[in-house]
This record gives C-alpha cells, sequence and structure tokens, in this order.
C-alpha cells in the first residue's frame, strides 16, 4: 500500500520549471490565433522563474489577438498541479 502522504510530496517533482525565460517582439509585433499569449498561448502547468533585476519576461509587444482565449502572458493559463503551502 502507497501512503497518499508520499504522493503528495512527489508532485512537486513533476511541475515543470522555466527559468530565465524572456521573449521580445521585433518591430512592435503580435501574436494572433485561437490561442493567444504573449509569452505563451496554452500554458498547462509550470512555474517561471526570472531575475528579480529583469522584471517583464515581455518585451516590444504590440497586439495580442486570440479567438477563444488571449492574453498578455499567456493566453489559456491554468494549473495542473497542487499550491504550495
Amino acid at each position: 500500500m502507497i501512503s497518499a502522504n508520499g504522493l503528495l510530496n512527489a508532485v512537486g517533482y513533476l511541475i515543470p520549471s522555466y527559468q530565465q525565460c524572456y521573449v521580445s517582439y521585433v518591430d512592435n509585433g503580435g501574436v494572433r490565433g485561437d490561442i493567444a499569449g504573449g509569452f505563451v498561448g496554452d500554458f498547462q502547468s509550470g512555474i517561471v522563474e526570472n531575475d528579480e533585476n529583469n522584471a517583464y519576461a515581455i518585451q516590444n509587444i504590440s497586439y495580442v489577438k486570440g479567438k477563444t482565449y488571449a492574453g498578455g502572458f499567456g493566453g489559456k493559463v491554468y494549473s495542473g498541479a497542487l499550491a504550495k503551502e
């Protein structure tokens, strides 16, 4: 039998981590699509960790146009993991 506490502790290892991620658009470019976001269109799980001295993950974006979902950072962002305490 597997303890439920052991499974909950293992969840942290299954969450992807993205570090030092930046997007810079050329000539005030943008993005359009069914699911559109300045950084990512469909972000299903993970943690984005950038340097605290560079507060912006997205630069030089002019527009985001989405048919179903749209957002400046992510068009559709939802958590696939448990929240930290």
